[in-house]
């Protein structure tokens, strides 16, 4: 029999939760993982204030857990609430959706691919059986779309991995450590053909590395030694690339002279030749009779327009010299 006073002296049970701590901004702990340990302190007989009480410990102090401490005999099922919104928790819809169009990424393994297919699985299991959910999924439901995910998300790696599962995933009630332990042979057994038949391979894309970085250093060194030739060549100045310069700029200068003094002369040549046209075709050239017609092949006397002799010598000549300037331009 224990007396009143001894008994404040007896440890009293608490209700502890393990995996980590909650914040206003981050959480070290899930949903799933708080509201399975609170399910856990209920089975256990936890009072819901004991078990309030063990979910405030693991708060870091802030603004949410100040809220949940002003609340007034707040139950364990309103603590969840708070706790799922809180947490961003999908509801089971959404999870249910997420398991039907997860596929296995780029870089996962087939283990690392199951595992989290079936922690999905396991959540909207969980999710369905709380008291406040909308809407509850049957556990054959989630089972049946759990292994069509497992056949149909194995990336195109792994289709030996989807051939030997088949037969395995046509059964309803097989159990998860079934299948993990069947990808498990699977993988090692590949693994090992491969390392058995890949061992040749392996050499041949080794030396062909090996050949393909000693080309790799040939080109830098080459490269290295050309950059190194042309600093120097920048560096110190060749007297004779200098004088071959200047002499190629002097030619340049010389021909450019020239062809302007060719263009000059030619232009000069032309006005002269125009100016000098005219004065001579001013006047008529011809007898009286084709200067009137208009004819250049005029073979008469200027003075007396008849045939046999030039103007010079014509005896009806007057003694005016009108006609003597042509005469003497047409006998030059």
């Amino acid at each position: 029999m224990v007396s009143l006073r001894e008994l404040s002296y007896l440890p009293r049970r608490e209700f502890k939760v393990q995996g980590g701590q909650i914040g206003d901004q981050s959480s070290d702990i899930s949903y799933n993982n708080v509201c399975r340990q609170i399910d856990d302190g209920i089975k256990e007989g936890f009072p819901d204030s004991e078990i309030v009480r063990g979910v405030l410990r693991i708060m870091k102090p802030g603004i949410f857990k100040e809220m949940l401490i002003n609340k007034d005999d707040m139950t364990v099922t309103e603590l969840k609430g708070f706790l799922q919104t809180h947490l961003r928790e999908k509801n089971s819809t959404e999870l249910f959706q997420e398991l039907m169009c997860t596929k296995q990424d780029e870089n996962e393994t087939p283990q690392q691919f199951l595992y989290r297919v079936i922690g999905l699985k396991q959540r909207i299991l969980l999710t369905s059986r709380l008291a406040d959910t909308n809407i509850k999924y049957s556990t054959a439901t989630v089972q049946d779309v759990f292994l069509h995910t497992v056949y149909q998300g194995f990336g195109h790696k792994h289709t030996d991995i989807r051939r030997e599962l088949k037969p395995l995933l046509t059964n309803s009630g097989v159990t998860d450590e079934m299948i993990l332990r069947h990808v498990m042979k699977i993988t090692s057994e590949e693994n090992e053909r491969m390392k058995r038949l890949g061992s040749s391979r392996r050499q041949t894309v080794t030396n062909a590395h090996s050949a393909q970085l000693e080309s790799d250093v040939e080109k830098t060194l080459s490269t290295k030694s050309e950059s190194v030739e042309s600093k120097s060549k920048q560096t110190k100045p060749d007297p004779l690339r200098e004088l071959t310069t200047k002499v190629e700029e002097l030619t340049r200068l010389v021909e450019t002279m020239q062809k302007q003094n060719q263009h000059q002369l030619t232009h000069n040549g032309r006005q002269y030749s125009q100016n000098r046209t005219p004065s001579r075709r001013g006047k008529p050239y011809g007898c009286p009779s084709c200067v009137e017609q208009d004819r250049q092949d005029c073979k008469h006397c200027f003075t007396c327009g008849e045939e046999g002799h030039r103007a010079a010598g014509c005896l009806k000549r007057p003694k005016r010299q009108g006609n003597s300037i042509r005469a003497l331009e047409r006998d030059i």
